[in-house]
């Protein structure tokens, strides 16, 4: 779960994040819709800490200000770029090297995820297509029992075939009702199928939601 209120983001005069507001209860999906330049990635970024913003983030009870550290364990992420991992590790180094900054790290079960997902555990991350980095980024973030899962444009390189498997891992994430997704995406057609809420955003608002 997540509560985001007041989120404001600006880089000099420029206002990026234009005063948020919205919630996303344990078991729901939540798609953000827009068009690029819209503040879709620059929200992701802030829920993850990574900018410094004003308003409150609180995730999984956690506030993002007064404990981050707990907050961050929450998120499981998978962006659209090459993510976090250093390009020169194979796989199965990611996920003894990272794994170590989650208390929960489930090392056996990330590489039966690897093994899943068509991924060759000694296989260099920079040596990936885009779609086998998402799928490494998606095995990552469902081995530490996270509570919210943040993905942006997460279908972007996969083929049909994954984006099917994808939306199922979706559904059955949130069907014990104690975990939640945020997707942001422009790509509209897979989440009115799976997503509980969507919003709109342009320009730094939600037009609707």
């Amino acid at each position: 779960a997540i509560e985001v209120s007041g989120l404001k983001k600006s880089y000099g005069s420029n206002m990026v994040l234009r005063g948020l507001d919205f919630q996303i209860k344990q078991g729901e999906i939540f798609a953000l819709l827009g068009v690029n330049g819209a503040g879709k990635t620059t929200l992701m970024r802030t829920l993850m800490g990574l900018y410094s913003s004003s308003g409150s983030i609180v995730i999984d009870g956690c506030d993002m200000r007064l404990n981050e550290a707990a907050a961050k364990e929450r998120l499981g992420i998978v962006f659209a770029d090459d993510g976090f991992f250093d390009g020169n590790m194979r796989l199965s180094q990611i996920g003894r090297f990272y794994g170590q900054l989650y208390h929960s790290f489930n090392m056996e079960l990330y590489l039966n995820y690897i093994e899943e997902f068509g991924l060759d555990k000694k296989q260099k991350y920079k040596k990936l297509s885009k779609g086998m980095k998402t799928r490494t980024q998606l095995a990552f973030a469902l081995s530490h029992n996270a509570k919210l899962f943040l993905f942006d444009e997460p279908t972007a390189g996969l083929d049909k075939h994954f984006r099917e498997k994808f939306l199922k891992i979706c559904t059955e994430l949130v069907a014990d009702g104690e975990k939640s997704i945020l997707i942001a995406t422009h790509i509209t057609e897979e989440l009115d199928r799976i997503a509980d809420y969507i919003a709109y955003m342009q320009k730094g608002r939600m037009l609707f939601y």
